[in-house]
This record gives C-alpha cells, sequence and structure tokens, in this order.
C-alpha cells in the first residue's frame, strides 16, 4: 500500500425478493449508475477523509463518534484488520460516494466491499463467496448477502443463499425511483424484526418467479408490497403517498425496496402523469426521483 490505491462498485438497489430472500428464496438486485470510490494511501495515523453530495469530511479514525457513517467505517476498519492481520501500517482512507446516505442505495455494503479489496489487494482473483462471508461475520450474522454481491458483480442479479446469476433488465419508461430521504439502516431494521411468516415468504418468491418468466414490472411491484405491507415493513408516511398518489391517478403501483423499508420506493406511474407527479413530489418538499438506468460494472480497481 505504499501508493495510493483506488476500488470503485456502484450504487446497488434490491428490486424484489427482500425479506425472503433471508430464508433461501431469490431475490433480484441492480447497480445503478453512481459511483462509491476508496482511495487508500500509506499515513503516519489512520485517517478517514469523505466526500459526497453531504459535503466532506476528515476525521482521525481514534476521534470517530459512535453513530456516526465513519463508525461504520472504523468498525469494518477494525474487523479487516483483525481478520486479515493487514494492513500493519496506518493509512489516509478516503471515501468518495456520488450519491446521498439517505438515497439508500448502498453507501454501507459499498464501504465493506471496497475495503475488503483493498485488504485483499494480493489475492487474484476476489472471491465473492469470501466477501459475503467476512460481511456475514461483520454483520453477526444478520443478512442474505445480497448487497454486497450485487456490488462486487455489477449488472443485475437473481441471488439466493446458494449461487448468484446474471440478469438482463432493462427499466421501463413508467418506472421511476422516488428518495424520501428516510434513512434506515439495514442492520437495524434485521435486528428488530423476527422471521418472515412462510406465507408471506410464499408470496413473495411466487412474485419473483413470475417476474422472471414475463417481465411484468407493474404486477411485480403490487405483488410485493401487498405481503410487506401485510408484516409491518411499511412505514406509514409511505402508505401515505401511496393512497395519495394512487388517489389522484399518479401511479397504479408502488413499493418499498430492501430491508430498511421506506428511503427509496419504486414507482409505476400511469401514463402522461410524470409532469404532474413531479410537480407534487415538489409540493411535498421531496426533491430526489430518479430515472433508473440499471446495470453498471461491479468492483474494479482504478
Amino acid at each position: 500500500m505504499e501508493s495510493t490505491l483506488v476500488w470503485s462498485v456502484p450504487a446497488k438497489m434490491v428490486l424484489f425478493g427482500e425479506w425472503a430472500v433471508l430464508a433461501g428464496h431469490s431475490a433480484i438486485a441492480t447497480t445503478l449508475e453512481p459511483r462509491f470510490s476508496l482511495h487508500c494511501r500509506s499515513a503516519e495515523v489512520d485517517r478517514f477523509v469523505s466526500v459526497s453530495p453531504e459535503g466532506e469530511q476528515t476525521m482521525n479514525v481514534t476521534e470517530v463518534p459512535d453513530g456516526s457513517y465513519f463508525a461504520w467505517a472504523r468498525d469494518m476498519l477494525v474487523y479487516l484488520r483483525a481478520r486479515t492481520r493487514g494492513p500493519p501500517r496506518a493509512c489516509a482512507w478516503r471515501f468518495e460516494r456520488a450519491w446521498l446516505e439517505s438515497e439508500g442505495l448502498g453507501s454501507s455494503s459499498a464501504l465493506f466491499v471496497t475495503l475488503f479489496a483493498a485488504f485483499h489487494e494480493q489475492e487474484s482473483p476476489l472471491h465473492v463467496e469470501d466477501l459475503r462471508a467476512a460481511h456475514r461475520e461483520f454483520m453477526e450474522g444478520q443478512g442474505s448477502g445480497i448487497d454486497v454481491a450485487a456490488q462486487f458483480h455489477g449488472g443485475s442479479i437473481r441471488y439466493n443463499l446458494q449461487q448468484t446469476e446474471a440478469l438482463k433488465l432493462a427499466a421501463p419508461e413508467e418506472l421511476f425511483v422516488f428518495h424520501t430521504g428516510d434513512k434506515a439502516r439495514t442492520l437495524d431494521s434485521l435486528r428488530s424484526r423476527a422471521p418472515m411468516p412462510s406465507e408471506l415468504q410464499t408470496q413473495i418468491s411466487f412474485s419473483v418467479a413470475r417476474f422472471l418468466e414475463d417481465g411484468d414490472w407493474e404486477r411485480a411491484i403490487e405483488t410485493h408490497h401487498l405481503p410487506l405491507q401485510t408484516w409491518g415493513v411499511v412505514p406509514p408516511r409511505v402508505q401515505q403517498l401511496r393512497a395519495r398518489w394512487r388517489e389522484r391517478g399518479f401511479i397504479s403501483a408502488l413499493k418499498t425496496t430492501g430491508a430498511g423499508g421506506g428511503d427509496a420506493l419504486l414507482c409505476w406511474l400511469r401514463p402522461n402523469r410524470e409532469t404532474a407527479w413531479r410537480e407534487d413530489v415538489k409540493s411535498l418538499g421531496f426533491g430526489w426521483v430518479r430515472k433508473p438506468v440499471f446495470g453498471f460494472s461491479g468492483l474494479r480497481s482504478e
């Protein structure tokens, strides 16, 4: 690590199959254009620098407060250094993230994947199985590993606990991603809930399988929302937005994404309603609507 190393991964989104994937069912994830980059070089003390739309921050690792984004980086650094017994020297770690943490596009998993790559720079090729095992141990046995697998592989994937399969997905014109700005950490969500009831897992699994057969986005969004709402992982604020936009004829389907439940939403717009919907979004004080493009390259060294 004498010279600067740079690793980068794309943003990610779990589209379908969240929660049921924890029980071994298949889920679908994809990657988005914004990237996260990790730069690391030797330094006198371990130091973090974060550059993102929220601004720039610099802090020595020993001064990181608990509960902050840097606390996740510190804990990952401690874990990986103990696990790999290196690098022995201190480093300056610079994180460059092209999206807001509150957008729910994989800030924490991107941090883990790139740090893992930096600590295993001598290994070629890197193996996603080793990455998943390390991430699961760090997450105290929680989670399925789909987030890190998606950012490692890139593109779009069908994922379960046994295998990962590449998919070709294109975002239809009617599909939009809406960001509420409400950040819910995946680990907190996983810790706070018991396993999903088997009958709801079956509903979600059937919906995933049907989507893979016919590619009906609108139906898949709706048939995912219903069991998630039944189980209680759809926040009241999201339920209110869904009811409002359906009543006004803006959307025909909406669902949360990932385990957090509320930061990034898939919205299926009705024909010729985009302008009116965007105006309503703006009137409610929200500013983040994304017309997604799927399938960007995964982990790479630059």
